[in-house]
């Protein structure tokens, strides 16, 4: 496969439903996506927006679309869709006193910089309220499908989930609360995980994967020199070779105690196709025979101008039997 022609497009949601769209320019961006319910981030910096596209998008309530890949190998492809929650990190530290999901634009030199970041699902997680109250002798089914008319994420959709398959509450089930809460007390009940992918809703059973297009990472497809092998440990992240170095807590967890899972950190070029929850093949001389792995999370940076990083870099973990 060719991995030339860096390319990148953003696409804009405005308050009155349509889009902007932006391709062709200088941009950068980076993408952190998890397989908890930690909403997946993205930051992305525009070189040089016309003014009149700079007016319509300082505003809140906006959305994110960002395609990237290689004109080459497939072209750009969906790496992150989420809602636009605050720019300029730094002047925020500061106390700017800005409203979430303001968007701002700087000057550097000659150029005008346009500043955006975004987390997948945010305004519904933080906004999506219950109250529920199901008899003895409903199904978790039952919740799961109120909780997701409740969602107001655009294509939210569930799946059909095989840990939910013939269970029942023999004495009914009730919350009233945070959606996101909920749906944590519900799969935790039957060891499910959860999160949003793309504005989408992915709930599968811990450990194992969604079951979507296997990506092979190998020295000929993108893979960038050795993966790094890794343990983690209770939801904190060691190197194999130093087991006594200090532990430093994740965003992510697990939810049998002390249980540990193998993994590999693997940088490569950039994979637009490696989402949480999805399949590599990896094979390397660490991994000589091709094997299945398990997306944890993943981190996608890129800059279309630059010769810095387009990279994917995937922690991938061992497929379990159910």
């Amino acid at each position: 496969m060719n991995y030339f022609d860096r390319t990148c497009i953003a696409r804009i949601g405005l308050r009155d439903l349509t889009w902007l769209t932006v391709e062709g320019l200088h941009m950068a961006f980076e993408v952190e996506k998890t397989s908890t319910r930690t909403c997946n981030t993205a930051s992305l910096d525009i070189w040089n927006l016309s003014k009149g596209t700079r007016d319509k998008i300082h505003s809140d309530g906006l959305s994110l679309e960002i395609l990237a890949g290689y004109e080459e190998a497939g072209g750009p492809k969906m790496i992150f869709k989420g809602d636009i929650t605050y720019s300029n990190p730094g002047q925020r530290k500061g106390g700017s006193g800005k409203s979430r999901g303001e968007v701002l634009s700087r000057r550097q030199g000659p150029d005008i910089i346009t500043h955006l970041e975004a987390a997948d699902g945010d305004r519904a997680l933080r906004e999506t309220l219950v109250e529920m109250s199901y008899k003895e002798g409903s199904t978790p089914r039952m919740v799961l499908e109120g909780l997701v008319n409740a969602f107001k994420l655009k294509g939210l959709s569930a799946r059909d989930v095989p840990g939910l398959l013939g269970k029942i509450y023999h004495k009914g089930f009730s919350f009233s609360g945070l959606a996101a809460d909920c749906l944590d007390k519900l799969c935790n009940g039957f060891d499910l995980e959860w999160s949003v992918q793309n504005n989408v809703l992915q709930i599968l059973q811990r450990r194992l994967d969604n079951g979507s297009e296997v990506v092979l990472l190998s020295p000929g497809t993108g893979l960038i020199g050795s993966p790094e092998r890794i343990l983690d440990y209770r939801g904190c992240l060691k190197d194999e070779d130093d087991p006594t170095q200090e532990v430093q807590p994740m965003r992510v967890y697990i939810l049998k105690p002390r249980r540990v899972l193998k993994g590999w950190k693997v940088p490569a070029l950039l994979q637009p196709l490696i989402e949480p929850g999805g399949r590599v093949m990896l094979q390397c001389a660490d991994i000589p025979e091709a094997t299945l792995f398990r997306v944890w999370e993943v981190k996608h940076k890129g800059d279309t101008h630059d010769q810095g990083p387009f990279t994917t870099t995937p922690i991938l973990t061992e497929i379990e039997a159910a």
